[in-house]
This record gives C-alpha cells, structure tokens and sequence, in this order.
C-alpha cells in the first residue's frame, strides 16, 4: 500500500522556508570555512543547532509561543555551559549586534516570513527563522563541537562577528529578492484601536499587590510591556532556580570587578534577558532607568551619583533574591537610596569628593558592594548608618541656631518694627506730601521709628513722640493760607526741628548732617512764612530696596542677609514659605549672585526671620523673610524638594519612558 501522505509534495510555502533555511546553512558555513572550521563534526555541530532553532522558530505562530520556547531554550543553554556564562551572554550580544548592522534588510524580510509563516501581528522580530538568534544558535554548535576552551570560544565570537554581518547582509537581500519574486508581500502590521484578546490575557495585571506600589510599580509593569513579556514565561522550577544561581554568580563577579575600580556592566535588555524570567527581565530594565535617572540628576553633586550608582549591582542581585525590593516601598534596599537622598539634602552640587559628608556616603556604599553576598543585613546595616549621619547632620543645624537664636531674635525684632514703622509711615503720608518729606521720612525717620519700637515698643511715649514728629513734619510744609497758621507753624517750628534733630540723633547722625537732612524741607516753611510759592517739587521716586549682607552690632561673628528700604505693603501669603520648618532645607542667592543651600535651624514666632546653618561647614546665617519673599517671586529662592530620591527617580524615568511612547 503506498503512504500518500509521504509522498504528497509540499506546499509553496514550504518549499519557499526550506529554501530561504538550505541559503542560510550554506551562508553559515562558508564563513566557518573562511574561518578555518573544517572538521566535519565542527560543521556538523553548527548544521545541527542552526537547522534545530530555525525549524522551532518557524513552526510558531504567536509572540507567546516564542516567549514560551525562548525562555525555556534560554534554561537549556545555560544548564549545559554551567562553566561559561560569559560566553552566554556575549552570543547574545553578537546576535544584538548582528540585528543593528543587518537592520535594512531584516526589517523587510521579518514581514514577509510573517505572512509567509502566517504569523500573528505580535510576532517577535526574533522569531524570524533566518534571524541572528539562530545564526548564534549555529555558532553555539560549532563551538561546542570543536572542543574549544573558555578563552577560544570568546576570540572567536570577537572574530566572526564582521564576516558573518557581511555575509547575513547579502543573504538577507538575496532571500528578499527571492520572496518578491515569489509573491510573497511584506504583512501589514496596521492594528484597530481595540487590543487583541491574546494581548489582553497577557498583559501585565495592574493589582498593586503584585507589581508593588507607587511610580517603581509601574516603571516596572510599563517596562515588561515594553519588552513583551507579558504576564512572564512560566519554565519549570528546577531550571528557573538553576539560571538564577547562574545568573547570581555572573553578578557577584561583576560586583568584585566594580568593587576593584571596573565598570558597573548594564544589566537590562540583552545582556541577560535570554537567561531571565520576563518579570526579571523587567526589573533590570526598570531598576537600571532609575539608577540613570539619579546619575542624570544635577541637584546631586557628582561624587554623590557615583557612590549610590554602586548600589546598581547589589540591588539586582537582592531582586532576584527578595522579590519585595520590587513590590513594597520600604523595603530595605529602597530605603537606603532614600536616606541617602535624605542625609545629602543641602550639599552643593559642585561639592567634590573630599566633601566630608560624600566621603562618608562613599565608604558605606563601597562596603554594601564589596560586602553584600545573599544577606541584605549589609544593606541594614548601612541604613543604619545613613540614618544615623542624617540625624546628626538636622541635630547640629538645631544646635548651631540655637546657640545664635538669641540673635535672630534681636534680627526679627529690628525686622518686624521696620514693617510695622513703614505700615505707619504710609499711614501718614498721602498723595499729596512733598517728594522731600516723603523721602525724609522714609530714608531716615522710618529708622528712628524702627529703632524706637525695637526699644521700647508702640506703647512707649518715645513711640508716640517720633510718630507725633512724623505728622507734625508733613503739616509744616503743607501751604498756611492765614495769618493764624502761619504764626503757629512760627511758634512750633522750633521744638519741631529740635526734636527732629534729637530723633535722628538716636540713630547715630550728629546736628551738622540733620540739618542738612532737614534743610529741603525749611525751604517750605520759608516760603509758607513769606507767603510764597512752595519751591518746586520733582515727583518722589522710592529708592529700590536692595539686599544687604552683613552683620549685627552685637554679633560682628554672624552675617545677615536682609533688604534694604521701605517694606513693601504686605504680600499675599505664601504657601511655601507659610509652610517652612526647622530641618528644612532651602537655596536662595546672595548680593554677588552666589548660590547658597542651608538648613533652617530656627524660625522667630512672627515669622519674619531665620537663622539657617551648613552643619557640614558648621556655618550660621541669619535672614529675613523679606528675603524669601521677594526671592520666591523671582525663582531665585526654593526649598529644596524633599520627595524621596527613589521614589522620585522612578517618576522621572516613568515620564521619560512614557514620553518616549508617544
């Protein structure tokens, strides 16, 4: 009886993949040839694992098929080179590479073995049969064959790679003018708005118990997503826990290489996917964009970056050890970034490495790297000690303000009788006082009144004295249209000029200067004597207030930083600086456009000055709120932001990695 299904002819699309596969054989050997592989078994072992992957890759349909046969493939290779995960790991870097140079062709021709293959619009552009995956796979035979040693197997990846990028272009092209001629057309990947059932299943669950919380949660879904992992490749546990321990060893190597000075390797993406889990997978990638974004983030000064970017290595490792790095928020390893973040707040971003705070940070960091092998009590034990130094740091600022409080007390008294004279001040004046009394009275009796209620207060007769001086002044050089006016402005001109003299005095100016203050203004009351016109009066320009640094007599050890002139009428509350604490951290500038960062180690009970400190410099400097004020308006002044550093680098990275989505 004859079997007809063994003699039936194949299909045209059979005929078209073994063809494009007989191409891909003879291209492969060619170059082991030129090589110098000519033992039969060497040629052997690469026909055999090239024809093994294509015909897999080439009987799936599905991306989750091929995820599925990747991981599990994955597994196998690595169980068989137990001794050699570095050669593991560099194949799949050729095959990467591979991709990138053959990028032209291999676009093309993965669409038409989709449609070739009828394949499902997910398929993976390295499902393609012909792909470098299975050129690497072949290479992987033809190694394994020809017995070579560690070293050998590496110098010859490092040698094909060209000649096998040269000879992949030429086949590519050739197998894409093959498939045209044949009427095979590239598919059309045009999708509906709707997602797919199959991708629906398989897309990562947004439950926040098992993807954790906050912006890492979902850098870390979106990241799976965004390397088609779907919910994960389920392989058996034997194997799976087999390739972490491999996986482990490669990291603890490459942590000892970091820890000797070398350079911290990036995890994510190729490097180490074929060996890993999709979820794994995903936490490389997401743990290495927020490590990226911390290492990009100019608020830190650079010694700092590089001494938390030492923490890369560890913390993988401990991902794959302890799952909840990734799902819960105060986990150890994620509370270290954030007190680091916490204990630096206030250092200068140009501080260098002898910075003794970044020196400290560098000595723990380095001890998790060299220390941390599978026990995460390294990693306490080095919160521990972050903590301990961000505590010491806000308790010293405390200390050193509050031995200068006594100080800022005295700086916020001048300061809130300087508002609380110029509110009186304006009250006095009106539109219609001369520009000369106007800028008498602001300019220099604002200070005796401010000097007075400093002294004695608004209860005072001296208050009610220099305020009745103040009034009395703007009466004497308004017009006298009668006799009786200006007989009394004769009789009280006198002690008015004397208790004016006496006034200014209190603030230090001697009779000669007074008069000459005074002098502008007798010009009026000479002319309203001789019942003449008033001289001429140019409209008042207010002096623009300006910032002054300096000191307070009985301080000449501490500066102040305040503003000059009159009080503006009272600002609209500030939520910032309504807000503002001891133990916060707040820049601002100083005359010469300096930048300068403290601590607030105390607020007066007004709230109109601080004393801030720099506990790394044990420095103190007192400041007014005007200060702030006029500077929050202009951007010249902030707090410092306090968000927790991990949790903010996996915001800005999620942002980054969405922005690039769209």
């Amino acid at each position: 009886m004859t079997d007809t299904a063994s003699t039936a002819s194949p299909r045209p699309s059979e005929q078209l993949v073994a063809a494009g596969r007989d191409l891909l054989l003879k291209t492969l050997e060619s170059v082991a040839r030129d090589m110098g592989f000519t033992q039969p078994d060497a040629l052997e072992g690469l026909r055999r694992a090239a024809i093994d992957s294509h015909d897999e890759l080439a009987g799936l349909r599905d991306r989750r098929g091929f995820e599925n046969a990747r991981g599990l493939t994955a597994s196998r290779i690595s169980l068989v080179h137990e001794e050699d995960l570095e050669f593991t790991i560099r194949i799949n870097e050729v095959a990467r590479r591979l991709r990138n140079r053959c990028e032209r062709e291999l676009g093309r021709l993965h669409l038409r073995y989709m449609t070739l293959l009828d394949q499902s619009d997910d398929a993976a552009a390295e499902q393609l049969p012909v792909g470098p995956e299975t050129v690497c796979c072949g290479i992987r035979g033809l190694s394994d064959e020809s017995g070579l040693d560690p070293a050998a197997r590496l110098r010859l990846l490092e040698n094909i790679e060209t000649p096998l990028a040269n000879a992949l272009n030429a086949l590519y092209a050739q197998l894409n003018k093959d498939l045209e001629r044949n009427g095979v057309e590239p598919k059309s990947l045009a999708r509906s708005s709707q997602p797919s059932a199959a991708h629906a299943r398989h897309t990562p669950a947004s439950d926040a118990g098992g993807w954790g919380q906050g912006s890492f949660g979902e850098l870390h879904r979106a990241a799976l997503v965004r390397l088609g992992g779907g919910n994960g490749i389920a392989i058996e546990a034997t194997l799976a826990a087999a390739v972490r321990e491999q996986v482990l060893g490669w990291l603890e190597t490459q942590q000892a290489t970091a820890a000797a000075g070398g350079e911290i390797p990036a995890l994510s993406g190729s490097d180490l996917g074929p060996l890993l889990g999709a979820r794994e997978r995903a936490a490389a990638d997401a743990l290495e964009q927020v490590f990226r974004a911390i290492e990009q983030d100019k608020r830190l000064a650079p010694p700092l970056r590089a001494a938390i970017a030492s923490l890369y290595l560890p913390m993988f490792k401990l991902a794959l050890l302890d799952p909840g790095l990734l799902e819960t928020e105060d986990h150890v390893a994620r509370r270290l970034i954030n007190a680091i973040g916490d204990c630096c707040r206030g250092v200068s971003p140009s501080a260098p490495a002898e910075h003794p705070l970044c020196n400290l940070i560098a000595t723990i960091t380095d001890g998790v790297l060299r220390g941390f092998a599978r026990d995460p009590s390294v990693f306490e034990h080095a919160l521990r000690r972050v903590e301990t130094l961000a505590t010491q740091r806000r308790e010293l600022a405390i200390e050193l303000a509050t031995a200068s409080n006594a100080l800022g007390a005295r700086l916020e008294r001048d300061e809130t009788a300087l508002r609380f004279a110029a509110k009186a001040v304006r009250a006095l004046s009106s539109e219609g006082v001369p520009a000369v009394v106007r800028g008498f009275l602001e300019q220099h009796w604002l200070r005796v009144l401010q000097a007075t209620l400093a002294a004695h207060g608004d209860k005072s007769n001296e208050w009610r004295s220099h305020l009745a001086v103040a009034d009395r002044l703007i009466w004497s050089v308004q017009p006298k249209n009668t006799p009786e006016e200006r007989q009394q402005l004769l009789r009280l001109l006198p002690e008015l000029l004397r208790r004016a003299a006496d006034g200014l005095a209190t603030i230090g100016i001697d009779e000669a200067t007074a008069r000459n203050l005074l002098s502008p203004c007798m010009q009026f009351h000479t002319a309203a004597i001789n019942r003449q016109p008033p001289p001429e009066d140019l409209p008042y320009a207010a002096p623009q207030p300006t910032l002054e640094f300096g000191t307070i007599g009985e301080a000449p050890g501490l500066k102040v930083l305040r503003v000059s002139g009159v009080p503006a009428r009272e600002p609209a509350p500030n939520a910032m600086l309504s807000t503002l604490a001891p133990g916060d951290w707040i820049e601002f500038a100083l005359p010469d456009k300096r930048r300068v960062r403290g601590c607030v180690g105390w607020i007066g009970p007004a709230r109109q000055a601080l004393v801030i400190c720099d506990p790394d410099r044990r420095g103190v400097m007192g400041l007014t709120m005007r200060v702030l004020e006029r500077q929050v308006s202009t951007g010249e002044a902030s707090r410092l932001d306090d968000t927790a550093l991990f949790e903010g680098a996996s915001s800005r990275a999620l942002k980054g990695m969405r922005g690039l989505a769209h």
